[in-house]
């Protein structure tokens, strides 16, 4: 269900208050956001405040159709991250069709 990022990211405070999820004891390394705009406030903060932490993203879901984001500021990794996302979402698409 749904929880703040506080709590998603802090294992002892999650487990203390959340001792219910199945994510007790271990670690999160995926954050779902309700919107673009969300997301994308959120991707933008982790980049600038976690070094060494890899993004891939921003992900949208719930489309008929698998479609995918960059922006001018992608690296080559951003892109190539992506299009590995994709790849598999467009098998899953076929394989769904028939």
């Amino acid at each position: 269900g749904e929880m703040q990022v506080n709590f998603a990211m802090n294992r002892k405070l999650r487990d203390s208050k959340y001792p219910f999820t199945r994510l007790k004891g271990k670690d999160v390394n995926t954050l779902i956001f309700p919107n673009l705009s969300s997301a994308n406030s959120g991707y933008r903060l982790i980049q600038a405040m976690a070094e060494n932490t890899e993004l891939i993203g921003p992900i949208q879901m719930g489309l008929n159709k698998p479609i995918h984001f960059t922006d001018f500021e992608s690296s080559v990794r951003d892109i190539v991250n992506i299009t590995a996302v994709a790849v598999i979402d467009a098998i899953v698409y076929k394989k769904k069709q028939g």
